[in-house]
Protein backbone atom coordinates (compact mmCIF):
# COMPACT_ATOMS: atom_id res chain seq x y z
CA UNK A 1 0.00 0.00 0.00
CA UNK A 2 1.47 3.32 -0.60
CA UNK A 3 2.97 5.46 2.22
CA UNK A 4 4.61 4.64 5.32
CA UNK A 5 2.90 2.36 7.86
CA UNK A 6 2.32 3.67 11.32
CA UNK A 7 2.23 1.78 14.23
CA UNK A 8 -0.71 2.87 16.28
CA UNK A 9 1.21 1.74 19.57
CA UNK A 10 -0.63 3.73 22.10
CA UNK A 11 -3.24 1.92 20.98
CA UNK A 12 -2.92 -1.72 22.30
CA UNK A 13 -5.12 -4.78 22.97
CA UNK A 14 -6.42 -2.74 25.70
CA UNK A 15 -7.58 0.05 23.20
CA UNK A 16 -10.65 -2.15 22.24
CA UNK A 17 -12.00 -1.70 25.52
CA UNK A 18 -10.96 1.84 26.07
CA UNK A 19 -14.16 3.44 25.72
CA UNK A 20 -16.29 0.61 27.72
CA UNK A 21 -17.59 3.98 29.78
CA UNK A 22 -18.50 5.76 26.69
CA UNK A 23 -21.16 3.00 26.30
CA UNK A 24 -24.55 2.61 27.84
CA UNK A 25 -27.26 0.27 26.93
CA UNK A 26 -31.05 -1.23 27.64
CA UNK A 27 -31.21 -4.80 28.97
CA UNK A 28 -28.51 -5.81 27.26
CA UNK A 29 -24.54 -6.21 26.43
CA UNK A 30 -21.59 -3.84 26.89
CA UNK A 31 -20.12 -3.29 23.34
CA UNK A 32 -16.31 -2.81 23.35
CA UNK A 33 -15.11 0.67 21.17
CA UNK A 34 -11.76 0.64 19.20
CA UNK A 35 -10.43 3.69 18.89
CA UNK A 36 -8.08 4.14 15.31
CA UNK A 37 -6.74 7.48 17.00
CA UNK A 38 -7.08 9.55 13.74
CA UNK A 39 -9.29 13.00 13.54
CA UNK A 40 -11.35 12.69 10.32
CA UNK A 41 -14.10 13.95 8.40
CA UNK A 42 -17.85 12.37 9.64
CA UNK A 43 -19.04 11.64 6.08
CA UNK A 44 -16.05 10.10 4.37
CA UNK A 45 -15.85 6.83 5.77
CA UNK A 46 -16.19 3.66 3.84
CA UNK A 47 -15.27 0.10 4.81
CA UNK A 48 -12.93 -1.54 1.49
CA UNK A 49 -13.45 -4.77 3.16
CA UNK A 50 -14.92 -6.43 6.50
CA UNK A 51 -12.00 -5.07 8.42
CA UNK A 52 -9.96 -2.57 7.10
CA UNK A 53 -12.05 1.22 7.03
CA UNK A 54 -10.33 4.00 4.19
CA UNK A 55 -11.21 7.37 5.40
CA UNK A 56 -10.33 10.92 4.93
CA UNK A 57 -8.70 12.35 8.18
CA UNK A 58 -5.66 14.03 9.87
CA UNK A 59 -2.06 12.26 11.35
CA UNK A 60 -2.98 12.28 14.67
CA UNK A 61 -6.25 12.89 17.28
CA UNK A 62 -6.45 16.61 16.62
CA UNK A 63 -7.76 18.44 14.10
CA UNK A 64 -6.79 21.54 14.64
CA UNK A 65 -3.26 21.22 15.47
CA UNK A 66 -2.62 17.73 13.47
CA UNK A 67 -0.60 17.35 9.74
CA UNK A 68 -1.21 15.69 6.80
CA UNK A 69 -4.23 15.68 5.62
CA UNK A 70 -5.41 12.97 3.15
CA UNK A 71 -6.70 9.53 2.89
CA UNK A 72 -5.22 6.78 5.63
CA UNK A 73 -6.96 3.47 5.31
CA UNK A 74 -7.29 1.57 8.82
CA UNK A 75 -7.27 -2.16 9.87
CA UNK A 76 -9.27 -2.80 12.53
CA UNK A 77 -8.17 -6.34 13.12
CA UNK A 78 -4.24 -4.73 14.20
CA UNK A 79 -5.65 -0.99 14.72
CA UNK A 80 -2.63 0.12 12.24
CA UNK A 81 -3.67 2.85 10.08
CA UNK A 82 -1.49 3.46 7.19
CA UNK A 83 -0.99 6.83 5.12
CA UNK A 84 -2.83 6.48 1.42
CA UNK A 85 -2.70 9.48 -0.19
CA UNK A 86 -3.76 12.86 -0.55
CA UNK A 87 -6.92 13.42 -1.17
CA UNK A 88 -10.01 15.20 -1.12
CA UNK A 89 -13.97 15.13 -0.16
CA UNK A 90 -16.90 13.31 -1.53
CA UNK A 91 -15.02 9.69 -0.85
CA UNK A 92 -16.85 7.22 -2.56
CA UNK A 93 -16.12 3.16 -2.58
CA UNK A 94 -17.60 0.36 -4.43
CA UNK A 95 -16.62 -2.94 -5.30
CA UNK A 96 -12.46 -1.79 -5.75
CA UNK A 97 -13.91 1.25 -7.40
CA UNK A 98 -12.50 4.65 -5.88
CA UNK A 99 -13.41 8.36 -6.43
CA UNK A 100 -12.77 11.21 -4.55
CA UNK A 101 -11.65 14.72 -4.57
CA UNK A 102 -8.06 15.71 -6.10
CA UNK A 103 -6.35 19.01 -6.27
CA UNK A 104 -2.92 19.09 -7.87
CA UNK A 105 -2.41 23.08 -8.55
CA UNK A 106 -4.52 23.00 -11.46
CA UNK A 107 -5.41 26.56 -11.91
CA UNK A 108 -8.42 28.62 -14.24
CA UNK A 109 -8.35 31.19 -16.66
CA UNK A 110 -10.11 33.68 -18.11
CA UNK A 111 -11.81 32.30 -20.35
CA UNK A 112 -12.86 28.90 -17.88
CA UNK A 113 -13.20 30.65 -14.26
CA UNK A 114 -14.57 27.42 -12.92
CA UNK A 115 -12.74 23.34 -12.67
CA UNK A 116 -13.33 20.21 -11.04
CA UNK A 117 -11.09 18.00 -10.42
CA UNK A 118 -10.53 14.27 -8.69
CA UNK A 119 -9.47 10.62 -9.30
CA UNK A 120 -11.28 7.96 -10.09
CA UNK A 121 -10.80 4.32 -11.13
CA UNK A 122 -9.65 0.45 -9.62
CA UNK A 123 -8.48 1.03 -6.05
CA UNK A 124 -4.60 1.46 -5.96
CA UNK A 125 -4.69 3.04 -9.75
CA UNK A 126 -6.79 5.82 -9.95
CA UNK A 127 -6.67 8.31 -12.22
CA UNK A 128 -6.19 11.92 -11.83
CA UNK A 129 -9.22 14.38 -14.15
CA UNK A 130 -9.74 17.81 -14.64
CA UNK A 131 -12.34 19.46 -16.44
CA UNK A 132 -12.40 23.17 -16.98
CA UNK A 133 -15.88 25.19 -17.64
CA UNK A 134 -17.04 29.05 -18.25
CA UNK A 135 -20.02 28.86 -15.87
CA UNK A 136 -20.72 28.18 -12.29
CA UNK A 137 -22.21 24.07 -11.78
CA UNK A 138 -19.87 21.72 -13.08
CA UNK A 139 -19.92 18.13 -13.81
CA UNK A 140 -21.75 16.85 -10.89
CA UNK A 141 -24.57 19.63 -11.09
CA UNK A 142 -25.14 18.92 -14.58
CA UNK A 143 -28.86 18.10 -14.84
CA UNK A 144 -28.16 15.08 -17.20
CA UNK A 145 -25.46 14.32 -15.69
CA UNK A 146 -24.58 12.98 -11.93
CA UNK A 147 -21.72 10.90 -10.15
CA UNK A 148 -24.03 7.96 -8.42
CA UNK A 149 -23.08 7.66 -4.41
CA UNK A 150 -23.46 3.98 -4.64
CA UNK A 151 -21.41 2.59 -7.74
CA UNK A 152 -19.01 6.16 -7.80
CA UNK A 153 -19.13 6.48 -11.43
CA UNK A 154 -20.95 9.34 -13.62
CA UNK A 155 -24.89 8.40 -15.33
CA UNK A 156 -26.41 9.96 -17.84
CA UNK A 157 -30.09 10.75 -17.80
CA UNK A 158 -32.78 12.41 -19.33
CA UNK A 159 -33.90 15.81 -17.50
CA UNK A 160 -36.89 15.48 -14.74
CA UNK A 161 -38.92 18.10 -15.65
CA UNK A 162 -40.04 19.90 -11.98
CA UNK A 163 -37.96 16.94 -10.41
CA UNK A 164 -34.73 15.52 -10.39
CA UNK A 165 -33.11 12.18 -10.38
CA UNK A 166 -30.65 9.99 -7.79
CA UNK A 167 -28.50 7.79 -9.74
CA UNK A 168 -27.61 3.95 -8.56
CA UNK A 169 -26.02 1.51 -10.01
CA UNK A 170 -26.34 2.26 -13.77
CA UNK A 171 -27.91 -0.94 -14.74
CA UNK A 172 -30.68 -0.74 -11.98
CA UNK A 173 -31.48 3.15 -12.96
CA UNK A 174 -32.08 5.92 -10.72
CA UNK A 175 -34.36 6.66 -8.83
CA UNK A 176 -36.79 9.71 -10.02
CA UNK A 177 -38.75 12.41 -7.85
CA UNK A 178 -41.53 14.09 -9.62
CA UNK A 179 -41.96 17.50 -6.90
CA UNK A 180 -44.93 18.69 -8.60
CA UNK A 181 -47.16 15.40 -7.44
CA UNK A 182 -44.84 14.12 -4.70
CA UNK A 183 -43.83 10.79 -6.37
CA UNK A 184 -40.92 8.89 -6.04
CA UNK A 185 -40.22 6.12 -9.36
CA UNK A 186 -37.92 3.19 -8.67
CA UNK A 187 -38.03 0.64 -11.90
CA UNK A 188 -41.50 1.93 -12.95
CA UNK A 189 -42.90 1.19 -10.18
CA UNK A 190 -44.29 4.17 -7.38
CA UNK A 191 -42.60 4.02 -3.99
CA UNK A 192 -44.54 4.51 -0.78
CA UNK A 193 -42.22 7.63 0.39
CA UNK A 194 -43.96 10.29 1.47
CA UNK A 195 -40.78 13.09 2.56
CA UNK A 196 -40.24 13.84 -1.03
CA UNK A 197 -38.83 16.96 -0.45
CA UNK A 198 -36.00 15.69 1.72
CA UNK A 199 -34.69 12.94 -0.30
CA UNK A 200 -31.39 13.03 -1.13
CA UNK A 201 -28.57 10.53 -2.26
CA UNK A 202 -27.41 10.61 1.97
CA UNK A 203 -30.48 8.78 2.16
CA UNK A 204 -30.51 5.27 0.19
CA UNK A 205 -27.58 2.85 0.24
CA UNK A 206 -26.89 0.00 -1.31
CA UNK A 207 -26.28 -3.21 0.75
CA UNK A 208 -24.17 -5.84 -0.95
CA UNK A 209 -24.96 -9.05 1.37
CA UNK A 210 -29.11 -8.54 0.88
CA UNK A 211 -28.24 -7.28 -3.01
CA UNK A 212 -30.76 -4.65 -2.23
CA UNK A 213 -30.88 -0.83 -1.70
CA UNK A 214 -31.78 0.34 1.88
CA UNK A 215 -34.11 3.97 1.67
CA UNK A 216 -34.57 5.59 4.40
CA UNK A 217 -37.72 8.16 3.86
CA UNK A 218 -35.22 11.32 4.15
CA UNK A 219 -34.84 13.32 7.77
CA UNK A 220 -37.87 15.14 7.87
CA UNK A 221 -40.23 12.03 8.16
CA UNK A 222 -38.51 10.80 11.73
CA UNK A 223 -39.60 14.04 13.16
CA UNK A 224 -43.17 13.83 11.62
CA UNK A 225 -44.29 10.51 14.74
CA UNK A 226 -44.89 7.21 14.22
CA UNK A 227 -48.45 7.05 15.15
CA UNK A 228 -49.93 7.99 11.97
CA UNK A 229 -48.03 5.01 10.42
CA UNK A 230 -49.34 2.31 12.88
CA UNK A 231 -46.56 2.59 15.28
CA UNK A 232 -44.19 2.04 12.85
CA UNK A 233 -41.80 4.40 10.66
CA UNK A 234 -41.62 2.44 7.75
CA UNK A 235 -37.98 2.12 5.72
CA UNK A 236 -37.56 0.44 2.55
CA UNK A 237 -35.53 -2.24 1.12
CA UNK A 238 -35.88 -1.91 -2.94
CA UNK A 239 -35.01 -4.86 -4.56
CA UNK A 240 -33.05 -4.85 -8.65
CA UNK A 241 -36.23 -7.11 -9.96
CA UNK A 242 -38.19 -3.91 -8.15
CA UNK A 243 -39.39 -5.86 -5.26
CA UNK A 244 -40.70 -3.36 -2.64
CA UNK A 245 -40.16 -4.61 1.17
CA UNK A 246 -40.79 -2.37 4.43
CA UNK A 247 -39.65 -2.48 7.66
CA UNK A 248 -40.92 -1.23 10.77
CA UNK A 249 -38.74 0.65 12.99
CA UNK A 250 -40.76 0.89 16.33
CA UNK A 251 -41.68 3.59 18.94
CA UNK A 252 -38.61 3.98 21.80
CA UNK A 253 -36.39 6.77 23.09
CA UNK A 254 -35.76 7.77 19.77
CA UNK A 255 -38.95 8.79 18.78
CA UNK A 256 -39.00 12.56 20.82
CA UNK A 257 -36.78 14.20 18.64
CA UNK A 258 -36.74 11.75 15.17
CA UNK A 259 -34.17 9.86 13.41
CA UNK A 260 -31.16 11.77 11.86
CA UNK A 261 -29.81 8.46 10.26
CA UNK A 262 -30.80 4.49 9.72
CA UNK A 263 -27.78 2.12 9.00
CA UNK A 264 -29.38 -1.64 8.69
CA UNK A 265 -26.63 -4.27 10.08
CA UNK A 266 -26.96 -8.03 10.41
CA UNK A 267 -28.28 -7.18 14.03
CA UNK A 268 -30.80 -5.07 13.02
CA UNK A 269 -31.14 -1.35 12.70
CA UNK A 270 -28.52 1.39 13.91
CA UNK A 271 -30.38 4.28 14.56
CA UNK A 272 -28.66 7.91 15.17
CA UNK A 273 -31.07 10.21 16.85
CA UNK A 274 -30.03 13.85 18.48
CA UNK A 275 -30.96 14.44 22.21
CA UNK A 276 -30.50 16.86 24.97
CA UNK A 277 -28.16 16.13 27.92
CA UNK A 278 -28.96 17.23 31.48
CA UNK A 279 -26.66 20.39 30.64
CA UNK A 280 -28.70 21.02 28.09
CA UNK A 281 -26.11 20.27 25.48
CA UNK A 282 -27.12 18.09 21.78
CA UNK A 283 -25.37 15.24 21.79
CA UNK A 284 -25.97 12.39 19.77
CA UNK A 285 -27.72 8.62 20.84
CA UNK A 286 -26.69 5.77 18.71
CA UNK A 287 -29.05 2.71 19.30
CA UNK A 288 -29.57 -0.46 17.95
CA UNK A 289 -32.62 -1.94 17.59
CA UNK A 290 -33.08 -5.89 17.50
CA UNK A 291 -36.80 -5.59 17.06
CA UNK A 292 -39.69 -4.17 18.68
CA UNK A 293 -39.00 -3.34 22.02
CA UNK A 294 -35.49 -5.16 22.50
CA UNK A 295 -32.96 -2.22 21.60
CA UNK A 296 -29.59 -1.06 23.15
CA UNK A 297 -28.17 2.42 23.71
CA UNK A 298 -24.49 2.37 22.13
CA UNK A 299 -22.62 5.55 23.01
CA UNK A 300 -23.07 8.68 23.80
CA UNK A 301 -21.27 11.92 22.76
CA UNK A 302 -21.23 13.15 19.40
CA UNK A 303 -21.57 10.31 16.74
CA UNK A 304 -21.10 11.23 12.89
CA UNK A 305 -22.92 8.91 10.49
CA UNK A 306 -22.14 5.26 10.62
CA UNK A 307 -21.23 3.24 7.80
CA UNK A 308 -21.50 -0.61 7.88
CA UNK A 309 -18.86 -3.66 7.23
CA UNK A 310 -19.93 -5.36 4.46
CA UNK A 311 -20.93 -8.55 6.50
CA UNK A 312 -22.89 -6.31 8.32
CA UNK A 313 -21.34 -7.31 11.70
CA UNK A 314 -19.30 -3.96 12.11
CA UNK A 315 -20.18 0.10 11.89
CA UNK A 316 -17.52 2.94 11.70
CA UNK A 317 -18.49 6.36 12.89
CA UNK A 318 -16.32 9.54 13.98
CA UNK A 319 -16.92 10.47 17.56
CA UNK A 320 -16.18 13.11 20.28
CA UNK A 321 -17.45 13.79 23.51
CA UNK A 322 -19.27 17.39 22.90
CA UNK A 323 -19.32 18.58 26.42
CA UNK A 324 -15.87 17.84 27.81
CA UNK A 325 -13.66 18.02 24.07
CA UNK A 326 -11.89 20.47 25.63
CA UNK A 327 -10.34 19.15 28.38
CA UNK A 328 -6.95 17.95 27.95
CA UNK A 329 -7.47 13.95 29.44
CA UNK A 330 -10.29 13.49 26.40
CA UNK A 331 -8.62 10.78 24.00
CA UNK A 332 -9.52 12.13 20.41
CA UNK A 333 -11.07 14.50 18.67
CA UNK A 334 -13.85 13.44 16.11
CA UNK A 335 -11.47 10.33 15.94
CA UNK A 336 -13.20 7.17 13.63
CA UNK A 337 -13.89 4.55 16.21
CA UNK A 338 -15.18 0.98 14.85
CA UNK A 339 -17.80 -1.32 16.95
CA UNK A 340 -18.05 -5.02 16.34
CA UNK A 341 -21.71 -6.36 16.68
CA UNK A 342 -21.17 -9.37 15.99
CA UNK A 343 -18.61 -10.08 18.97
CA UNK A 344 -18.11 -13.10 21.06
CA UNK A 345 -19.28 -10.56 23.94
CA UNK A 346 -22.40 -9.70 22.18
CA UNK A 347 -23.81 -12.89 21.46
CA UNK A 348 -25.90 -13.91 24.44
Amino acid sequence: MMGNRRSMAALTASALLFATWLVTGCSGPSYPVLDSGHAAFEDEIVWLDNYRVLFRGFEGELATTAKRKGLYIWDTRTNQVTWYGKGGGHLCYYEGYVYYGFYNGAQTTKEYPYLDSWKEGPFGKEEYHIHRYKSGGGISRNNALKRSHVDCRLHRHEVVDQGFWIPLREHDGPLVIHMNDRKVIYRGQLLPVSSVYSLDFTDIRFVSRKDAYFLQQGAGVGRIGWDENGGCLPVYWLHPDGGVQDVCVPHGPWSQNGIDAVTPTRRGLVLQDSEMDSDRNWETALYLVEKKNVWHRLIRGRVGRTVASPDGCRIAFTHYLDTEIMSPDVPGNRTVKMMDLCSAKYVQ
